[in-house]
């Protein structure tokens, strides 16, 4: 369903391969940076990078469905 909803606004907004390789990059760099503060470091680093590959991964797919 993300996926989708992210289709409608790649379309809505007439992404080019440009701006989502922009984006693309953007999400990489924000996700490497999260940290979950006052939570043990190995179990933060863990979750976060299991969620990070979700939605990069998501953005792949979407990616993929818009066709750029």
């Amino acid at each position: 369903m993300i996926q989708h909803l992210l289709v409608i606004q790649y379309r809505t907004m007439g992404a080019t391969s440009d701006v989502l390789d922009i984006n693309d990059k953007q999400a990489a760099e924000r996700v490497a940076a999260f940290t979950i503060p006052g939570t043990d470091p190995a179990k933060a680093d863990y979750f976060t990078d299991e969620m990070g590959k979700n939605i990069l991964g998501m953005l792949k797919g979407a990616r993929e469905m818009y066709g750029r």
